[in-house]
């Protein structure tokens, strides 16, 4: 926040440090969701290509995919909503600074937001090249 910049400290409370952490770790969660959704697509097209172009054509399926994705992403980001309740100085310090300072959800959220879908991603980008690879041998 430009507030925050300028005046070196966070100006608005908790309830808004709260919220801004929520939607910002929501945010990014579903940004890298989506990432990995792509992979996959790609993947499956490679791999089942007629199977994946009907599944694609449906706009209810492509929908559902996308509130899958902001639904699991808002699901990771939850606990900070009982993490601004029970330990309100792991969301703002004593300083009035606003970031996440609970070293269990960093880890948590690392774990589940970050490193599982990059490990979905490699796999799936492996496997595709690998497909891609056969693919082109066999023309």
């Amino acid at each position: 926040m430009c507030a925050s910049c300028l005046t070196g400290y966070w100006p608005f409370g908790l309830a808004p440090c709260a919220v801004w952490q929520i939607a910002d770790v929501t945010c990014c969660t579903s940004s890298i969701m989506h990432m990995c959704t792509i992979s996959l697509d790609r993947y499956a097209a490679l791999r089942r290509p007629l199977i994946a172009r009907a599944r694609r054509a449906s706009v209810a399926g492509v929908w559902t995919r996308v509130a899958f994705i902001w639904t699991l992403s808002f699901a990771i980001a939850s606990p900070l909503i009982v993490v601004s309740v029970r330990r309100p100085e792991a969301l703002l310090s004593a300083q009035l600074q606003c970031f996440i300072d609970y070293a269990p959800f960093l880890a948590y959220g690392s774990l589940i937001a970050f490193f599982c879908p990059l490990a979905v991603m490699l796999v799936s980008a492996s496997d595709s090249s690998d497909n891609l690879t056969d693919v082109l041998c066999a023309y």
